[in-house]
C-alpha cells in the first residue's frame, strides 16, 4: 500500500484543517491549536483509514497576542518554522529580519493557510518575522538555535 494523502481534522471545525500529500518517507504533521483531532489517510487505491481521536492540550510556539492571525511553531527552532495564517489572503511581504534590520529571507505566502519554511541555513540568533496585513505592519520574535 502506498499512502497518497493524509487529512488532519480538528473536531470543532467543519472540514479539513490540513491536507498533506505524502511521499514514501515519513512526514510529520504539526498543529498549533489545542483541541480534539483525528487523521484520515487515503492510499493509492482510494481506501481510507481514520485514526482514533486524540487531544492536543498544549503546544509550544509563539502565542498570538496581537490578534494578527499569524502563529509560529516551533519557536525556538533549528530547521523549520511552521507559519499559520488565519486569513491568508490578507498577508503580504512576509520576511525574516536580523537584529541589524537586514532582510535575511523572503517567505512566500501565496494565499496558503500555512507554510513550512526552512531556516536551517540561518545562523543561530534572534530574528524578527515581519509582515504586512492590509496597511498595518506586524512583527514577532523568532529564535533560531543550532
Amino acid at each position: 500500500m502506498q499512502v497518497s494523502k493524509a487529512e488532519l481534522h480538528h473536531m470543532s471545525t467543519i472540514g479539513i484543517l490540513m491536507e498533506l500529500t505524502l511521499s514514501s518517507h515519513a512526514e510529520s504533521i504539526t498543529t498549533y491549536d489545542p483541541g480534539m483531532y483525528h487523521l484520515i489517510v487515503t492510499d493509492d487505491k482510494g481506501c481510507t483509514a481514520t485514526s482514533q481521536n486524540w487531544e492536543v492540550i498544549k503546544t509550544s510556539g509563539v502565542i498570538d497576542e496581537d490578534n494578527s492571525g499569524v502563529r509560529i511553531h516551533p519557536n525556538p527552532t533549528a530547521d523549520f518554522l511552521n507559519i499559520f495564517f488565519d486569513k491568508p489572503a490578507l498577508i503580504s511581504r512576509l520576511a525574516l529580519i536580523d537584529v541589524e534590520g537586514k532582510m535575511i529571507k523572503n517567505i512566500p505566502t501565496a494565499g496558503f493557510q500555512w507554510t513550512k519554511f526552512y531556516v536551517g541555513d540561518v545562523i543561530t540568533g534572534t530574528y524578527t518575522l515581519s509582515w504586512m496585513q492590509g496597511e498595518k505592519t506586524f512583527t514577532k520574535k523568532v529564535i533560531i538555535i543550532h
